[in-house]
């Protein structure tokens, strides 16, 4: 599915961060900065529309044998989210939870769908849940998940931390160990959040792929870059432990549009992947 849209600028530059170095790199915020509205959001939940009507099964999925905790972890998130729309002057509706008129003019019924795919068709982040299992692990049960970077729900659902990053190389048993410790000190009210940074050769938000397939490396022509600002949201639920939402707003320029409004910090982001940035922009 061809899903090109382009900001005019990236949510952050985790690259220029010196504090974002050291996996995993994060660092408080306030809940009133979680969730971003910025100005694709008119073409990303257009598209976020369609993968919800044509590709439902693949973008949102349940564990099979918790799915009574997803839905109870859901429905609190999708309260958490109403509360924070309340004070958006975006989203009219919300402060009284009746059907939400959004910013680009849908009608949205919250009681109508999923919670989870409720979320994803008021706001642009994408949202995996994580609960606690047997020694402080953490396992994901429940993802909408419309803009995956390389990888799919089907293969990561049910899977803990470490089996979700089994591709990853830089995620070894340490740093596995460290995320599940951070995980369980969370606490509601306390976020943090971190960034990826990934170099594509196409725009398209939706790209899903198993584990093991590469995914076409920048050679000639457009290079584009693909930012990925992940929250972890701590949620208290009566019927479930501390669960964790881990939610991922992405943006995607242009490297020509990245070197036109900040030249340093394409530079920097060049020189620390070289080989893929060969041309002048």
């Amino acid at each position: 599915m061809s899903s090109p849209v382009l900001h005019d600028r990236l949510s952050c530059h985790p690259w220029m961060d010196p504090q974002r170095a050291r996996l995993p790199g994060l660092s408080p915020i306030k809940e009133a900065d979680w969730l971003l509205r910025d100005g694709r959001y008119g073409e990303q939940m257009a598209l976020r529309e369609r993968l919800l009507c044509d590709a439902r099964d693949d973008v949102f999925q349940r564990a099979p044998a918790v799915e009574p905790e997803a839905d109870a972890v859901s429905t609190v998130l999708l309260d958490c989210v109403l509360r924070i729309l309340k004070a958006d002057p975006g989203f009219i509706g919300a402060e009284n939870l009746s059907t939400i008129a959004t910013p680009d003019g849908r009608l949205i019924d919250p009681d109508k769908d999923h919670p989870l795919v409720t979320l994803g068709r008021l706001v642009q982040e994408d949202f995996a849940i994580l609960t606690p299992e047997e020694a402080g692990h953490y396992r994901l049960i429940a993802g909408l998940i419309c803009f995956p970077a390389s990888w799919t729900l089907a293969q990561k659902i049910g899977r803990s931390l470490t089996g979700l990053h089994g591709p990853v190389t830089a995620y070894d048993a340490g740093l596995a160990a460290r995320l599940n410790r951070i995980f369980a000190a969370l606490r509601p009210g306390i976020l943090v959040t971190r960034a990826n940074v990934l170099i594509y050769a196409d725009p398209d938000l939706y790209q899903p792929r198993a584990e093991g397939e590469s995914k076409p490396l920048p050679a000639g022509g457009p290079r584009y870059v693909r930012v990925e600002r992940q929250t972890l949201y701590p949620v208290d639920v009566p019927s479930v432990a501390r669960a964790i939402v881990f939610s991922i707003h992405t943006s995607v320029v242009t490297a020509a549009r990245l070197a036109a409004y900040d030249p340093q910090a394409f530079a920097t982001l060049r020189a620390q992947r070289p080989g893929l940035f060969e041309d002048d922009y």
